[in-house]
């Protein structure tokens, strides 16, 4: 849902509310979560499950809310710089998931980091668009996890029709 003004021909301001999933994947086939003390870290854990081959995951769920400031160029060419904050949504579907194949079968299981995950993302979108494509970079303001010895920032990039 978007809802837009605009002040001026070449100038839109528009808010919004969406939805967010990002999963990301480590190259180390089982990583845990270390939470024996205050500083929480990722852990690459060499005592793979034996029942197979293991792939881990981390996905996050957010509702945003965008708020973008366009200025056309021409009529069909415009700059775009968006703020886009979020609420971090936890459910059964979100967290450290875990996928352990073997010959027979698979089996998943999944671990919520409720207190390692951050609840708020805020994220800076640039964009160039054109009458048929466009092209844009959005880097995280704030860190994806909290009370972690690291801090990681993704950065997006992407093209659009």
């Amino acid at each position: 849902m978007k809802l837009g003004v605009y002040p001026s021909r070449k100038t839109i301001i528009a808010a919004g509310v969406g939805y967010e999933s990002d999963i990301y994947y480590f190259n180390n086939p089982y990583v845990t979560l270390n939470t024996e003390s205050d500083v929480k870290f990722l852990e690459i854990n060499d005592n793979q499950p034996s029942e197979g081959t293991c792939k881990t995951r981390l996905v996050t769920r957010y509702i945003t809310f965008p708020v973008t400031f366009t200025y056309m160029i021409r009529p069909d060419w415009g700059a775009k710089i968006s703020l886009i904050p979020g609420l971090n949504h936890l459910s059964s579907h979100t967290g450290m998931k875990y996928k352990i194949e073997n010959d027979d079968n698979t089996m998943k299981f999944s671990d919520n980091p409720k207190d390692f995950v951050n609840r708020y993302k805020l994220d800076l979108r640039l964009a160039i668009r054109g009458k048929y494509f466009g092209f844009f970079i959005q880097p995280s303001l704030l860190p994806v996890f909290v009370n972690n010895d690291k801090k990681v920032y993704p950065i997006k990039i992407g093209i659009f029709i």
